[in-house]
């Protein structure tokens, strides 16, 4: 009777390897859990199994939304999906960088006309936050470094132009006493 628990379990395992070949991960997880189940002597093979079924899965998954965001043209989101295809699934993780590699300087290119276009219209915060996320998506460039330096001076300045705008808007009231200035808004009742 073992004998042939262990003959079903390896029949089991066989098929799961063949549906994690063919793409068919939840079928292959469920033949896994199948096989746990009815062999617990196994679990060893099964766990390893298992963690390359889920490894294979999230990878096809997040190669697969790459695509659809390259064709949409949103190449950072592309490229944070394809930094989620691990390494362990070496075909998919081979693909990954090559598409990374391709799209990387169409995202600075998207970046830097989205960044020119808001910093035009005077949204300089706006255009820098652009830069940043790209930078942090696809690494530092000389273009993605000279933007983000053209940006920085009237960033700051905006940011704090709107501040004071806020702080206008507000009520202050000086302690005499610690030298603090306390801002609430005009709203506010006290």
């Amino acid at each position: 009777s073992n004998a042939a628990q262990k003959n079903k379990f390896d029949e089991l395992i066989v098929s799961a390897e063949e549906k994690l070949d063919s793409g068919q991960y939840d079928e292959a997880l469920e033949l896994v859990a199948k096989a746990k189940k009815e062999y617990p002597e196994g679990s060893e093979s099964t766990n390893s199994l298992n963690e390359n079924i889920s490894i294979a899965k999230i990878s096809t998954e997040a190669l697969e939304q790459a695509k659809l965001q390259v064709k949409d043209k949103n190449y950072v989101e592309a490229i944070r999906s394809l930094n989620r295809v691990l390494k362990a699934s070496d075909d998919l993780y081979l693909q990954a960088q090559s598409i990374s590699g391709e799209i990387r300087p169409l995202a600075v290119k998207a970046a830097l006309t989205k960044a020119n276009q808001l910093a035009s219209e005077g949204k300089f915060l706006d255009a820098l936050n652009i830069i940043s996320a790209t930078k942090n998506a696809v690494g530092s460039t000389s273009e993605l470094e000279k933007a983000k330096a053209a940006y920085d001076a009237a960033a700051t300045k905006e940011q704090k132009q709107k501040r004071a705008t806020a702080v206008s808007k507000m009520r202050a009231k000086k302690d005499g006493f610690t030298g603090i200035t306390w801002y609430r808004d005009r709203s506010s009742p006290i």
